[in-house]
């Protein structure tokens, strides 16, 4: 399964998500067909165009979202000994080893 998806990924039927990309593949398939058609008509060069403007349109709107802030593994660390901290300090007060 693996090597499946990284294979789709090679061909970029896959998106940044793992996820089938109808957008991908309808560029490629229209640009397949371009390729092998030696003449082309109006309703080709239309379906051409609206491909290639859906598939760039949601480029730009891929590039201009929003990146998702990645909190690094160390403050994710420090924020659960936080945590850890204060429990054990509960039971320390609990148990009396530690006075209110």
């Amino acid at each position: 399964m693996r090597k499946i998806r990284k294979f789709l990924g090679f061909l970029r039927l896959l998106d940044e998500n793992a996820q089938l990309s109808i957008t991908n593949i309808a560029v490629i398939i229209v640009m397949t067909k371009v390729a092998m058609t030696p003449l082309l008509n109006f309703a080709q060069v239309a379906t051409l165009l609206g491909v290639i403007s859906t598939y760039s349109f949601k480029r730009f709107v891929q590039r201009k979202a929003p990146k998702k802030e990645k909190v690094s593994i160390v403050e994710k660390l420090m924020e659960d000994l936080t945590l850890v901290k204060g429990d054990i300090d509960k039971i320390k007060i609990g148990i009396g080893v530690i006075p209110r």
